[in-house]
C-alpha cells in the first residue's frame, strides 16, 4: 500500500479512486505495486482504511524504518539536494476576481483580493498567500 501512496505522489493523483483505476490500467503501476495481471486491485475504501487504521505514528515508522534500512545500506546520503522540476498544481483555473467587477482597474482588484485572503487567513483556514501587485 506504501508504494501506491508513493504511485500517487509522483505521478500526481489526486484523489484514491483515479489511483486504484491507474493501478488496475496501468502494467508498470501493478509490476511495482507487486500485482500480477491477475490479481485484483484493491479497492479506493481500503485505501481509506488503511490509511486510518495505520493513523500518522505508524506512518512515521514506517518512513523511519525505511531510512533506517537506507543509511545501513550506505543508499541514504546526509546531504541535501533540491528537484526544480515543473509539476503540474492541481488547482481551479478559474478566476475569483474579475477586473470587470473593478472597472478594469486590475491593482484594485489585487487589493480586493488580497484583503478577502487576507481575512480568511486570520479566522484560521490556512490558506497560504503570494500576492504580485504591477
Amino acid at each position: 500500500m506504501v508504494r501506491a501512496f508513493l504511485i500517487c505522489s509522483l505521478y500526481n493523483i489526486s484523489s484514491f479512486r483515479r489511483l486504484s483505476s491507474a493501478i488496475a490500467e496501468n502494467i508498470t503501476y501493478r509490476w511495482f505495486c507487486f500485482l500480477t495481471i491477475d490479481d485484483p486491485v484493491f479497492d479506493h475504501s481500503s485505501i481509506s482504511y488503511f490509511i486510518e487504521r495505520v493513523g500518522r505514528e505508524g506512518f512515521s515508522g514506517i518512513f523511519h524504518g525505511l531510512n533506517e534500512e537506507l543509511l545501513r545500506l550506505d543508499l541514504l546520503s546526509p546531504e541535501m539536494y533540491a528537484d526544480s522540476s515543473l509539476v503540474k498544481a492541481n488547482v481551479n483555473s478559474q478566476p475569483t476576481f474579475s477586473t470587470s467587477r473593478y472597472n478594469g482597474n486590475y491593482r484594485t482588484c489585487c487589493l480586493a483580493c488580497f484583503k478577502a485572503v487576507l481575512a480568511r487567513f486570520r479566522r484560521g483556514s490556512g490558506v497560504g498567500l503570494i500576492v504580485s501587485l504591477v
